[in-house]
């Protein structure tokens, strides 16, 4: 498979974002279970349901961002997905109707976006609503309801996940390509645990601008990312 292609890059931020999920696991005790063996013990599994390469984690799942085709084919050249000019918000560079999705250790494929969409109508505060989710057609088949998510990135204490996404469609053919408002924003989705309730929120301070590519410092007031802001 070739490194420059749009599945290589999704593969790629899939694996990242299983690493970062697995991070920060109980390290075991008493027996050890789910830790690592203690120093003079003879080999065993005791790191079950972890990943080898992180010692004393327990893997949560896998995040990952489901995206549709783009319809020029195979050229990424100025989507979201390409390697330069990849921040225009159109519904041409940043086809709608994606998601993102969470593969829970246990084989549970959820929805994380469509789930907190729909639960943020219920939570109020700054939690965001959506009471159709993340997907609506109409009754002639057409779009009328589709968000676009982008490298997903899980916190260190894998509890929330940080990501970009644009959003919004246009009514008909020759349109403009894009709703007037459409940005490239960040947003994080609390709530990674089987029995938690999964809520959308936008990040605060960002600028109106695309803002992409986030990711967390080293503590929860740092959140690093790359914006098209004018500099001036």
């Amino acid at each position: 498979m070739k490194k420059n292609t749009p599945l290589f890059r999704l593969l790629l931020v899939a694996y990242l974002s299983l690493a970062a999920a697995g991070c920060g696991g109980d390290s075991g005790s008493g027996e050890n279970p789910g830790g690592n063996n203690p120093p003079g013990d003879p080999p065993g599994d005791g790191n079950p349901g972890g990943d080898p390469a992180l010692p004393g984690s327990q893997s949560k799942g896998l995040v990952f961002v489901a995206q549709t085709p783009n319809p020029r084919g195979t050229s990424d050249i100025g989507t979201h997905t390409a390697t330069f000019g990849n921040s225009l918000p159109s519904m041409q560079s940043a086809p709608r109707g994606g998601s993102l999705f969470f593969l829970q250790s246990d084989g549970t494929l959820r929805d994380l976006l469509d789930e907190a969409l729909k639960n943020g109508c219920d939570a109020g505060g700054n939690a965001i609503c959506n009471e159709n989710g993340a997907f609506t057609l109409d009754d002639r088949g057409l779009l009328v309801n589709g968000y676009v998510v982008r490298r997903p990135i899980v916190h260190w204490d894998a509890d929330r996940v940080l990501f970009s996404m644009t959003f919004g469609t246009v009514p008909a053919q020759h349109e403009p390509l894009a709703p007037a408002d459409a940005k490239w924003q960040l947003y994080e989705i609390a709530g990674l645990d089987p029995d938690d309730t999964p809520l959308l929120t936008k990040v605060a301070g960002q600028p109106g601008f695309n803002n992409v590519d986030g990711v967390y410092g080293s503590n929860d007031n740092e959140i690093f990312f790359i914006s098209d802001r004018t500099v001036t």
